[in-house]
């Protein structure tokens, strides 16, 4: 003996099997950078740094910051991934928007004022520009 199963027509759809889940909201940032954007004009020891050994500035930046040493190879891209993972990682106020076209228009006072935040910070040595650069040189060596 076959038994036929009777097969009808779904009216309304399943309900959720899946209980809703509550999301943790993340703080929106809380502070300002520690220095403008024209840092770099005011100490005139890193606005040199900045513009004549700005490979080496970049990398200092990625190195403290954790990141691939190919970055100062990119470095508007680069950059802007740095600069975002930066204000994201110390709560800095801004938008990739903003980063975007600050990098643009200033990209050597951009890396300036987060060299600069980053000392502040404590991920990288408080040194003068020949010091840096000096320790820079070495290591591409």
């Amino acid at each position: 003996m076959e038994s036929k199963k009777e097969v009808g027509t779904i009216l309304d759809q399943p309900g959720k099997s899946v209980p809703p889940r509550n999301l943790t909201l993340v703080p929106p940032p809380h502070r300002q950078w520690t220095s403008g954007i024209c840092y770099c004009c005011k100490n005139r020891d890193w606005g040199c740094f900045a513009v004549c050994c700005y490979f080496c500035l970049l990398n200092q930046l990625t190195k403290a910051m954790n990141e691939k040493t190919c970055y100062p190879c990119l470095p508007w891209c680069g950059l802007v991934g740095l600069r975002m993972k930066m204000r994201t990682t110390y709560g800095i106020e801004g938008d990739g928007c903003n980063d975007c076209c600050q990098l643009c228009f200033c990209n050597g006072c951009v890396a300036c004022q987060m060299h600069y935040e980053a000392q502040q910070i404590g991920i990288i040595e408080k040194k003068t520009c020949s010091d840096a650069c000096n320790q820079c040189c070495v290591c591409y060596r």
